[in-house]
């Protein structure tokens, strides 16, 4: 007789996130995507509250009844008044959805510019929550200086003194009504993506009951289906240098680089560019091809950059591209450039390259220096001339390139792994829904 596993009953979960797919400002809305499927795939009944998209999503299990308190692409300070406004209309609308979806557990993913009068609706409905945490929009609600310091460069944060210059509006920035701050006695549990963004969580003064630190990984299966194949089959780029005007230089294909998430200045694009005007300064043929959108003054910024540095005639930017397309992108270039220039909590884009068997040469901060290993699955660059050089390392030294290649694999499998991401948030969220049975029954049976 064979012995059935025991199958735990499924669960009725409300995902909460500000933007999610076909709307994309990042990773974290794709990341908020794939836990959504895997979490369907796994047998539970999951509806999605999320702001509207610019694009129709057919799906019925994703509710967009929510708005946003300002749009992604507009910067400036926080619209208190909407703000206000529109918490009435969220509470309505989590009221409604409850109504017609009673969940067991709710799993949020960024309160970011929708407002934190949800966590105190879900809290005042008594529905258990996880949080999955992967940037510091946590910060954004607390309500002391420590937040601020926590958003600062480790080397700034040293010391608790103010900023001289603003002191009485920066202080005052952060005195905020309960309305705007996280309901008592905080987060119970939640999920972070790396121990970069929990020390800085926790520096921000953010009270987590039960924190768990967990990676977070990508679909692999659907990057290396969509590359077709072996990416980087054709490596007659990646072949050491010929004699510069040789027959044999001419006919050299270019080394192809690759960077691509959203364009903005803290992830580094002009290093990507610095590192490309490095090599041709070298005489080492090479291209950059930058996907992603951003801002059009700062695109601009970045096109007369690369007229500066005498390399726009190899720089191409493509713009923003379906998720479901860039696999295709990944496997037509000999290396990818990450190179943030903010703390990056962990980042998404690198793992995605490891999928597609395309070495990374990294300038690693915050929570990515917990994967990015130096000579393990990439190779670490602390400014653009060293990048060079690893690139061309990678160019005589193939040796080097499957080794980088076999690490990438490795940590997607052990360590940056989506099943155990999406695994850990199941079990997440079946401890807070039993918490949250066993204290209804020590209400009623003291």
């Amino acid at each position: 007789m064979t012995i059935q596993p025991l199958r735990l009953p499924s669960m009725k979960i409300l995902l909460i996130s500000n933007i999610f797919p076909p709307e994309v400002w990042g990773g974290y809305e794709l990341l908020a995507e794939d836990i959504a499927l895997q979490l369907r795939e796994a047998g539970h009944d999951v509806r999605v509250l999320t702001s509207e998209a610019s694009q129709n999503d057919p799906r019925p299990w994703v509710e967009r009844s929510l708005e946003l308190t300002y749009p992604f692409q507009n910067r400036g300070r926080e619209p208190r008044f909407r703000h206000l406004y529109l918490a009435r209309q969220h509470r309505l609308a989590l009221q409604k959805t409850l109504e017609e979806f009673p969940a067991h557990v709710a799993l949020i993913f960024s309160l970011r510019r929708l407002g934190v009068h949800l966590a105190h609706a879900l809290q005042a409905r008594e529905l258990p929550c996880v949080y999955c945490l992967n940037d510091l929009w946590p910060l954004d609600f607390t309500p002391n200086f420590s937040s601020f310091l926590a958003r600062r460069k480790p080397s700034q944060s040293s010391t608790p003194s103010l900023p001289k210059v603003g002191k009485l509006r920066r202080t005052l920035q952060y005195l905020r009504p309960q309305e705007f701050l996280w309901p008592k006695p905080g987060i119970r549990r939640a999920i972070i993506v790396s121990q970069f963004l929990a020390s800085r969580l926790k520096t921000g003064g953010l009270v987590i009951r039960a924190p768990r630190i967990c990676y977070q990984g990508i679909r692999v299966a659907e990057f290396t289906k969509r590359a077709g194949g072996n990416p980087n089959a054709d490596d007659s780029a990646l072949s050491p240098p010929k004699k510069r005007g040789s027959e044999a230089h001419r006919k050299q294909k270019p080394l192809r680089l690759l960077s691509c998430g959203r364009i903005h200045p803290s992830k580094g694009i002009e290093f990507c560019l610095s590192t490309l005007q490095k090599l041709h300064a070298q005489n080492y043929s090479a291209r950059l091809t930058i996907i992603g959108t951003g801002s059009a003054a700062y695109l601009r910024e970045l096109a007369d950059l690369s007229v500066n540095l005498g390399i726009s005639q190899s720089v191409d930017f493509l713009g923003a591209m379906p998720r479901r397309d860039l696999a295709k992108q990944y496997a037509r270039h000999d290396v990818f450039i990450f190179a943030p220039r903010w703390e990056e909590p962990l980042g998404l884009t690198y793992l995605e390259a490891f999928a597609c068997s395309l070495p990374v040469v990294a300038r690693p901060t915050g929570g990515s220096r917990e994967l990015l290993l130096h000579r393990h699955n990439s190779l670490i660059a602390r400014n653009s001339p060293e990048a060079a050089r690893q690139i061309r390392e990678l160019q005589v030294r193939p040796l080097v390139r499957r080794r980088l290649i076999a690490g990438g694999h490795a940590t997607l499998q052990d360590t940056a792994n989506l099943n155990n991401y999406a695994t850990a948030i199941e079990e997440e969220l079946r401890k807070a829904q039993s918490d949250h049975l066993a204290e209804r029954e020590n209400h009623w049976n003291p």
